[in-house]
C-alpha cells in the first residue's frame, strides 16, 4: 500500500502550526476556557515522575544536564592548581532557579502529523492522524477531556497579555533528542542560560510532540496564574474517547493560508 503524504510534504513552506490540543479534566479545561492560564513550574513535573511514579506526563530529568562518560577535573579556586581528577559514568547537573521557572505544555498538531485526504482547486483537505501511543498514554494519564485550540489566536492572546503585564514569553516546538550523547551545544545553552535548553527532552517523550510555552522569569514554587480573557470562541473541548473515535479535518489553501471549516 502506497503510504499517503503528510502536509509537511506539500507545503512549500512548512511553517505552520495551525492547532495544538490540551489534556486536562473538564473542569480545568473550562476553566481555561474561562481564561484562567494555570502554569506549573518544572518542578512539579519533574516530582509527577520522581514522586507518582508516572513517567510520560512527568520527566525527572527536564531542564537537567545529563552527561556520560564524564572526565572531572577540580582546580582550587584561587591558583588553579588540579587538586585531582576523575571519571564518572553519569553527571547530572541542574539549576534549582531552572526548576522553578513556569511553562505551559500542549501537543502540537504540526504539519507531519496531517495526511493529506485530498488536494481539488489548490485546497488541501488533510486529517489529523495521532500515534497509537499518545492515544494509549493520554486515555491512561493525561485527562478524560482535550480541548481544541486555535494556536494562532491564542498565541496572540497569550503574548497581548503578556506585552502588557510585562511578562516575558517563549514559545517553540520541543526538540527531541537522546540524551545519553553529550551535546555541545546543550551544555552550552545549560551554561549560558539560552532558551533553547529548555525546548528540548529525551527521545522517550518524542510521541507527545510537545509545544511548549516558556515564562523564564516567572520563577516561584508554586503555581503561577495568568487572566488571559475568556477563549471561548477559538477552542472546543471534548471528552478524550470522543475526540480520538472521530475524525478531525483541517483545510489549507496552498498558497500557506489556513482555511477554517
Amino acid at each position: 500500500m502506497q503510504k499517503k503524504q503528510r502536509l509537511n510534504e506539500i507545503l512549500a513552506k512548512d511553517n505552520k502550526l495551525p492547532g495544538a490540543l490540551k489534556f486536562s479534566t473538564k473542569e480545568n479545561l473550562e476553566s481555561l476556557q474561562n481564561g484562567t492560564l494555570y502554569l506549573n513550574n518544572f518542578q512539579y513535573y519533574k516530582d509527577i515522575e520522581l514522586k507518582e511514579k508516572r513517567k510520560g506526563q512527568g520527566d525527572a530529568f527536564d531542564v537537567t544536564l545529563r552527561m556520560s562518560d564524564v572526565d572531572l577535573t577540580f582546580k582550587h579556586p584561587e591558583t588553579d592548581e588540579v587538586l585531582f581528577k576523575a571519571k564518572a559514568s553519569n553527571a547530572n547537573l541542574e539549576s534549582a532557579e531552572d526548576h522553578q521557572r513556569h511553562l505551559f505544555c500542549m501537543t502540537g498538531i504540526t504539519t507531519d502529523l496531517l495526511e493529506v485526504v485530498e488536494v481539488q482547486d489548490n485546497v488541501a483537505t488533510t486529517k489529523l492522524v495521532l500515534s497509537d501511543e499518545l492515544k494509549e498514554r493520554a486515555l491512561e494519564n493525561f485527562g478524560d477531556h482535550v480541548m481544541l485550540i486555535n494556536t494562532g489566536f491564542f498565541m496572540e492572546r497569550v503574548e497581548q497579555v503578556c506585552s502588557e503585564r510585562g511578562i516575558k514569553v517563549a514559545r517553540n516546538l520541543v526538540e527531541y533528542r537522546d540524551m545519553s550523547i553529550n551535546y555541545t551545544d546543550r551544555m552550552e545553552a545549560f551554561g549560558t542560560g539560552r532558551s533553547d535548553f529548555f525546548f528540548q527532552k529525551d527521545k522517550f517523550f518524542a510521541y507527545q510532540n510537545e509545544y511548549r510555552l516558556l515564562f523564564p522569569e516567572l520563577i516561584s514554587d508554586k503555581a503561577e496564574i495568568l487572566n488571559i480573557g475568556s477563549i471561548k470562541e477559538f477552542t472546543h473541548i471534548f471528552t478524550t474517547k470522543e475526540f480520538f473515535e472521530h475524525e478531525l479535518q483541517l483545510r489549507f489553501n496552498l498558497t500557506d493560508e489556513v482555511i477554517p471549516n
